[in-house]
């Protein structure tokens, strides 16, 4: 991974927050070589990142990451898989400030801790290797012999005629005749509380609440997404008004349609829905004490009216 590489998977992170810069100062400041990975750990909390995200980002399991800060060595695939992902990580960590003779340092540091582990185990394993090479070999060889032994056997035995079945009784015929009621099974259709909606073609990267990528695809118009589990996600794509969340009874539009959405954060539908129940009470409230004081109004007195002139 170049540096130019690591700055654009740190930048499409859109990370919070100033610049990280991170430099070897000191033995006693940084313990390089007393703990690599906690070097690295310290480097993925300065930019504020979760190791589910640094996975996403390096296109790596998370246990692998959580390996390498905790430096157990003994749950690699091998000495040269692991340093090439101690070398990704070390140049996406130190891509705000590039160094490359750090990237180095830390990659020659987890080489000479992690390469004497690996030899050892190595050396136990290669007596172990010689020694039951022969008895197994010896055992698969026995094994085969005696399946061809026990097969020549039963081909040079005549094959035996087939015993009578008596039919069955009456009772067993009845019930073989009965047709079986066979219950059918309910099954419930479970609907999803939170969905997203596209109105038209539109691409969508869609991320949990904790950063973790989720699914980045094309979805067609009228196609509708689940979000249920993933908390308060994000959104990013090049026509927020083309989508659409739903749930709780409310649905939120992510933005104006042609305007690009840029990690938008969906809102707590739970108290939007709250805040709309209340708005309706207080409507509610409102118009019945309003009817009650029409209806308990005094009417005003009737003018009196003057008698009507007599006519001749």
């Amino acid at each position: 991974m170049s540096p130019a590489e690591a700055q654009r998977l740190l930048d499409d992170a859109a990370l919070p927050g100033g610049v990280a810069h991170l430099r070897v100062v000191d033995e006693a400041v940084v313990p390089l070589a007393d703990d690599p990975g906690a070097f690295l750990r310290r480097g993925r909390k300065a930019l504020d990142l979760s190791v589910p995200q640094v996975a996403g980002l390096l296109k790596l399991k998370s246990a692998i990451i959580e390996d390498i800060e905790a430096s157990h060595f003994n749950r690699q695939l091998g000495l040269g898989y692991a340093l090439g992902f101690v070398r990704t990580y070390a140049e996406l960590i130190t891509a705000r400030s590039p160094d490359p003779q750090l990237v180095e340092d830390i990659v020659d540091t987890f080489r000479g801790r992690w390469e004497p582990q690996q030899t050892a185990a190595e050396a136990r394993r290669k007596p172990l290797q010689a020694a039951t090479f022969v008895p197994i070999g010896a055992v698969l060889g026995l094994g085969l012999v005696g399946w061809f032994a026990v097969s020549m056997l039963m081909q040079s035995v005549g094959p035996r005629e087939p015993e009578p079945v008596a039919p069955p009784d009456e009772a067993i015929r009845a019930w073989s005749q009965t047709p079986q009621a066979v219950p059918g099974r309910a099954v419930a259709a479970v609907d999803p509380l939170i969905t997203i909606h596209a109105l038209r073609d539109v691409r969508i990267t869609l991320r949990g609440e904790d950063g973790a990528l989720v699914a980045d695809r094309y979805m067609r118009g009228g196609e509708a997404m689940s979000a249920d589990g993933l908390g308060r996600f994000f959104i990013t794509t090049p026509d927020a008004g083309a989508l659409e969340v739903r749930g709780h009874g409310q649905s939120i539009a992510v933005g104006d349609p042609g305007v690009k959405a840029d990690w938008w954060r969906v809102p707590d539908l739970v108290a939007v829905e709250q805040a709309a129940i209340e708005a309706r009470r207080a409507e509610a409230a409102t118009a019945a004490t309003a009817a009650t004081a029409a209806a308990t109004a005094t009417p005003a007195p009737a003018a009196p009216t003057s008698p009507a002139a007599p006519t001749n």
